[in-house]
C-alpha cells in the first residue's frame, strides 16, 4: 500500500546580523548570548567610499596614502592605456590631497625624468602639514641601456675604461611643499653604490615622526634624518655588510619598532629606547605569538585603545587592535556582513575616534576592470564607528519546507 508521508523539517539555515537593516529584536536568549551580541554591536562601522573622479588618477594607481587634519594625502602613478594596442604610455607620478569628501583636489605633477632616464619613488612619508618626503631614483631607462647598469662589461673586461662605462642609479631624498615647492634635495645611498662590496641601493621604509625627524631604513641601517634639511641626525643601527632588511614603525604613542622580516618564520618587533635607540626588553615574535595576524599593514592605534591595528590573516579577515607584549588581539571591526575584499586591504590608518581610512580591491569594481586598464578595482573608504545603541538586534529566520515522500 501506498501511502504518502509529510515530513515537515524547520531548519535554523542562517542566523543574520542586519546591524544595519534589521527591523524589530530578537527576546530571550542567554546572558552569553546578549554578550556575544553586544560585542558584535562595538564592531559595526559604516563604510564611505571616497570619489576619485576629480583627482585625475585611480585609487588603484596609489602607493602610499595619508591623512592629516581632515584631507587625505596619497602619492600615485598613473598610466594612461592605449584602447587598440593596450600598451600603457609614460607613467605620470603625482600627489594629491583633497578633502574626505573628495572634494577640494590639489593636484602635484612631479617633473619628468630627462631624456634617457625614469624616475621610481620606492618610499614616500606626509607630515602632518601636509608635507611630502619622497625618496627618488633616477635610473637608466631599459630602452637606452642594452644591458643592466650593474652587470655590464665592466664586469666582465675588469679594466678601467670599462668600469668608466657602468651607469648606476642615483637616489635623492625630496621634500616637497603641499604645494609643490621644492623645499631640500639630498643624496642617498653614495656610499652603498660606492662600496665594492655592495654596489647597490635600496630602501625599506621612510616613516615621519613628529618631533624626531624623518626615519630611514635602507639595506646599509636604519637612521634618523632631519625633517629641515635632511641631514643625518642619528644612527640607529648599521649593517656594514649591505644586508639590512629591517622596517621602523611607530605606535600610537610615537614609540618607535623595528620590524625585522627576515625570516617569514621568526618575524619579530623590538622596541627601541627613543634616546639610546637600543631594544628595550625582549623582542616580539610575531609569527609565534600571534600567527593568525597580517603585519603588512601595521599600524599604529591612533584614537584607539591599542598601540597598533592591524588586519587578521588567512581566515581572519577583520580588524584587530594589540598592545606590544600581548598574546591576544582584539576585534575592533568585523567585516562577516560586508562585501569588502579584507585580503586586499594594503593601506590602514586610524584616524582617531575609532575610525580608520583603508584601500582596498573592490569586487563590484574589479568585476567591472577590464584587461586594457580601463576601470578601477581598488577604492578609498572611510569606516565609522557606529555608535552600538544605534544598531538594531541581529534577526533570527527560521526557514522550514514540505518534502513529502
Amino acid at each position: 500500500m501506498k501511502f504518502q508521508k509529510r515530513l515537515l523539517s524547520g531548519i535554523l539555515i542562517a542566523s543574520l546580523s542586519l546591524s544595519m537593516a534589521a527591523c524589530g529584536s530578537s527576546k530571550g536568549g542567554s546572558t552569553g548570548d546578549k554578550k556575544e551580541d553586544d560585542a558584535i554591536k562595538d564592531q559595526v562601522y559604516r563604510e564611505t567610499v571616497v570619489p576619485m573622479k576629480d583627482t585625475g588618477v585611480l585609487a588603484n594607481d596609489i602607493s602610499t596614502l595619508s591623512y592629516s587634519k581632515g584631507r587625505i594625502y596619497f602619492f600615485a602613478t598613473h598610466y594612461d592605456y592605449d584602447q587598440k594596442s593596450g600598451m600603457a604610455s609614460d607613467a605620470e607620478n603625482v600627489i594629491v590631497h583633497m578633502k574626505e569628501d573628495g572634494t577640494d583636489v590639489k593636484k602635484i605633477d612631479l617633473p619628468k625624468a630627462p631624456k634617457g632616464y625614469e624616475y621610481y619613488f620606492p618610499a614616500t612619508a606626509f607630515d602632518q602639514e601636509g608635507n611630502v618626503y619622497l625618496v627618488m631614483d633616477k635610473t637608466p631607462a631599459y630602452e637606452d641601456t642594452k644591458e643592466d647598469a650593474h652587470t655590464s662589461d665592466a664586469e666582465d673586461s675588469g679594466d678601467a675604461a670599462g668600469k668608466a662605462n657602468v651607469v648606476q642609479d642615483e637616489y635623492s631624498l625630496v621634500k616637497l611643499d603641499p604645494s609643490g615647492k621644492q623645499l631640500f634635495s639630498v643624496k642617498l645611498g653614495e656610499k652603498a653604490l660606492k662600496d665594492p662590496n655592495i654596489g647597490t641601493y635600496y630602501t625599506n621604509s621612510l616613516l615621519y615622526l613628529e618631533g624626531k625627524g624623518l626615519l630611514l631604513s635602507d639595506l646599509t641601517g636604519n637612521y634618523i634624518l632631519s625633517d629641515k634639511d635632511g641631514s643625518l641626525t642619528s644612527t640607529i643601527s648599521q649593517s656594514k655588510e649591505g644586508n639590512n632588511s629591517d622596517q621602523l614603525m611607530v605606535d600610537k604613542e610615537g614609540r618607535l619598532y623595528r620590524y625585522d622580516a627576515s625570516d617569514a618564520s621568526t618575524e619579530t618587533l623590538s622596541r627601541l629606547n627613543g634616546e639610546t635607540w637600543k631594544e628595550e626588553g625582549e623582542p616580539l615574535k610575531l609569527t609565534k605569538e600571534m600567527p593568525e595576524l597580517n603585519y603588512v599593514a601595521l599600524v599604529p592605534g591612533t584614537g584607539t585603545d591599542y598601540d597598533f591595528v592591524t588586519m587578521g590573516g588567512g581566515n581572519e579577515t577583520d580588524l584587530y587592535g594589540w598592545n606590544f607584549g600581548d598574546k591576544t588581539a582584539h576585534k575592533i571591526c568585523d567585516f562577516v556582513s560586508s562585501n569588502l575584499m579584507t585580503q586586499t586591504v594594503d593601506s590602514l590608518i586610524s584616524l582617531g575616534d575609532g575610525n580608520f581610512l583603508i584601500r582596498y580591491e573592490s569586487t563590484e569594481q574589479a568585476a567591472s576592470s577590464d584587461e586594457s586598464g580601463e576601470g578601477d578595482p581598488s577604492v578609498i573608504s572611510l569606516l565609522t564607528k557606529v555608535d552600538p545603541k544605534d544598531v538594531k538586534d541581529k534577526k533570527e529566520l527560521i526557514m522550514a519546507y514540505n518534502d513529502w515522500m
